[in-house]
């Protein structure tokens, strides 16, 4: 995939869109791996149904992509880099991807929202970010699991505007 932004390529746009940018750790981060899975993760972002996520840490180390924390400001750009939404982590938890608990895959809201639907989905995708980087996937692979909540969406092709998360 290519390198993401920089949050500071992205501020001019989210200042144009009547986005005040919140001081403290920030990064600029994409759900999906694919465009066709990007646009289905946003739109379940949109309708409140995703709250939560899981990245692998081998992924993230290996790009040398900031780990999420508690309080951080996330710029979540489409599959075209474009910015979307402004989220904050709230929650994060560092576990073994056979540790990753019902209650999480729930929260992420994909599927039918079980563990057996997560499993098998973060399966498919773990393995392909882990061939990717040169490694191959476990079931101990390390994950960071995180909680989010929006703060604002920008809203496509209707020019500089932003709507407050609701």
């Amino acid at each position: 995939m290519p390198r993401l932004p920089a949050v500071i390529e992205l501020l001019p746009t989210l200042r144009e869109a009547g986005i005040d940018w919140p001081p403290g750790p920030s990064r600029v981060t994409r759900h999906g791996d694919s465009a066709e899975l990007t646009v289905v993760l946003l739109e379940l972002i949109r309708a409140g149904h995703k709250r939560g996520r899981t990245e692998l840490w081998l992924a993230l180390d290996h790009d040398k992509e900031p780990l999420p924390e508690a309080g951080m400001t996330e710029i979540v750009v489409d599959h075209r880099h474009r910015p979307v939404l402004l989220t904050r982590v709230n929650r994060v938890e560092l576990c073994r991807y056979d540790r990753v608990t019902p209650e999480h895959a729930a929260i992420e809201g994909e599927g039918d929202g079980s563990l057996t639907y997560w499993r098998k989905a973060r399966w498919a995708s773990f393995s392909r970010e882990c061939a990717r980087i040169g490694e191959k996937p476990s079931e101990s692979m390390l994950v960071v699991c995180s909680v989010f909540e929006v703060l604002a969406q920008v809203r496509p092709g209707a020019g500089p505007s932003a709507a407050p998360a609701g």
